[in-house]
């Protein structure tokens, strides 16, 4: 059986996570609140920069 994970982005950024049994209303509430505020989020972030350079 596999354990259930709910994960929040903003702008490719990981914000939350879940896992596991988390009541149905909790998501919810995070949910509408990710909705609500997602504009606020995206503004304030900055693009993440995938490109490892170490090896030169």
């Amino acid at each position: 059986m596999a354990t259930p994970t709910f994960g929040f982005f903003c702008a490719g950024k990981a914000v939350q996570s879940f896992s596991g049994a988390v009541y149905p209303s909790i998501i919810k509430t995070r949910v509408e609140e990710v909705l609500q505020h997602g504009a606020e989020c995206a503004e304030m972030s900055s693009a993440v920069d995938y490109e490892i350079s170490g090896y030169a």
